[in-house]
């Protein structure tokens, strides 16, 4: 899962010209992240 996310970093600073659209899919990736926290601690 580790690289799928650094694959996604490096798709985002490839498109460095599209801001709203890196930061837009920086956040929904850090929300992903928390969730699936949130989902392993809440057992």
């Amino acid at each position: 899962m580790t690289e799928d996310r650094l694959a996604l970093f490096e798709l985002i600073d490839q498109s460095a010209d599209n801001d709203l659209v890196r930061d837009m899919l920086a956040f929904a990736a850090g929300r992903m992240m928390e969730m699936e926290v949130e989902a392993h601690t809440d057992e």
